[in-house]
């Protein structure tokens, strides 16, 4: 899904080079080209992500200052602020509109990905964790904010790229073009970091012998390259899929499908979280976590949910029969 958002972002900003036709290419290229600078290490990987990071935050911080600057200037009297869309509140819109957020915010546990290659863990993992997690929401927070009243609603609803359009009346289309490729380089970044944590989940379960030992193989700064290409591979796969009009709503299924396996992990989390915290505000946190967790399964609907206990049953399968393998194997 990340791939596709960023060479449909590209298609975006390069209409001449790159068309409907080339989205599922370019995808794959970036895939591959991503893999290759995680297979260099994860200081390369890094490296990379921190520039895709400060790109990123460029279109962002420029809807911020038109969304400051809009509302300065209602409040004296000028242009006022667009109106948010009607819609209804209720239990059903509610809980779909928590689990597309929830989508949209999650991926923050990846930040315990790497096996040991991580300074003083103890103290640079939860700040990354707690502090970059709110740093992010409360930016997206203004910035989503910012595009809902900068914009008529039927536009946002429409357009491939709404922080480009927001940019366009001020600057004009050359910041929208570059507003485009800087979207298109923050899902770049987002899908190296998704090659990062998926290699690293793989070695370390390949260490447990949760999976076939061959992807325990490292090379240089104990970079585990197999692991990196199997999750590589099973990307291609799902982009090829992806490419044949029968399955144009794999997209929109996928996303689905990946929260509500991301609700199982981060329940678990939850429920052995509770057993290591006997304080009573501690259980009150964990409490509130978990009634979040059953509210954003109930957005993310029933079929996407069934489906990721289904594979859920299949992976614990062939994790005991990998187990039993590999113990054999000696």
């Amino acid at each position: 899904a990340v791939a596709l958002a960023a060479a449909s972002a590209l298609s975006f900003a390069l209409p001449t080079l790159i068309g409907a036709d080339g989205i599922i290419p370019v995808a794959i290229g970036w895939v591959l080209v991503l893999t290759t600078i995680n297979m260099a290490g994860v200081r390369a990987a890094g490296g990379f992500s921190l520039v895709t990071v400060a790109i990123k935050l460029v279109p962002l911080l420029a809807v911020v200052w038109l969304f400051a600057e809009r509302g300065v200037d209602a409040v004296a009297g000028g242009v006022a602020l667009e109106p948010f869309a009607p819609m209804p509140i209720n239990l059903a819109n509610l809980a779909s509109a928590t689990a597309l957020t929830f989508f949209a915010l999650s991926g923050f546990e990846a930040v315990t990905a790497p096996v040991g290659k991580v300074r003083d863990p103890a103290r640079t993992i939860p700040r990354a964790l707690i502090g970059g997690t709110a740093l992010v929401a409360l930016l997206y927070l203004v910035a989503a904010t910012g595009i809902q009243l900068l914009l008529p609603a039927d536009t946002v609803a429409t357009s491939p790229a709404p922080f480009a359009d927001a940019l366009v009346a001020r600057w004009g289309q050359g910041a929208a073009m570059l507003a485009a490729l800087a979207i298109a380089v923050a899902a770049i970044g987002c899908l190296n970091g998704l090659i990062l944590a998926t290699g690293e989940i793989g070695y370390s379960m390949a260490l447990r012998g949760d999976l076939p030992r061959v992807m325990a193989r490292t090379r240089g700064a104990n970079t585990p390259v197999v692991a990196q290409w199997v999750g590589t591979a099973l990307a291609i796969v799902l982009l090829l899929a992806n490419a044949s009009r029968a399955t144009t709503n794999l997209y929109t299924f996928i996303i689905l499908l990946s929260t509500a396996a991301l609700v199982v992990v981060y329940l678990v989390a939850a429920l052995a979280a509770r057993r290591c915290s006997p304080a009573p505000y501690q259980r009150l946190l964990i409490a509130l976590a978990i009634a979040f967790l059953a509210f954003a399964t109930y957005g993310i609907g029933l079929e996407a949910t069934g489906w990721s206990l289904v594979l859920l049953a299949v992976g614990l399968g062939l994790r005991a029969g990998l187990r039993r393998i590999n113990r054999a194997a000696g």
